[in-house]
């Protein structure tokens, strides 16, 4: 019977994950903060005395806190996958995690 470790080595899917766990509270404080003050400024009335749409408004902050969001979150993710890719061979065929 071949177990389960020696099939995938489990470590490798563990290794670098603790950075981003670490980082979900910044990245989701960075999302709704920018979402928030996006909102509350798009419901100011404009020059022209229109004021935006509320589904629009909803889209726009989303967007632009989603494009803020990346410069916290694309950086965390790429440590995990460099981590996570770290292998060491040693010869035989196999990876040692």
């Amino acid at each position: 019977m071949i177990w389960f470790n020696d099939l995938v080595q489990v470590g490798g899917y563990f290794r670098g994950l603790s950075f981003p766990l670490a980082s979900v509270g910044v990245v989701n404080a960075v999302l709704f903060g920018v979402y928030g003050n996006v909102i509350s400024r798009l419901q100011l009335v404009p020059d022209d005395g229109r004021p935006l749409s509320k589904y629009a408004g909803i889209y726009a902050a989303g967007c632009v806190a989603g494009l803020v969001q990346t410069v916290v979150a694309c950086p965390s993710d790429f440590v995990k996958v460099v981590l996570q890719s770290q292998l060491n061979h040693n010869g035989t065929g196999r990876c040692n995690a």
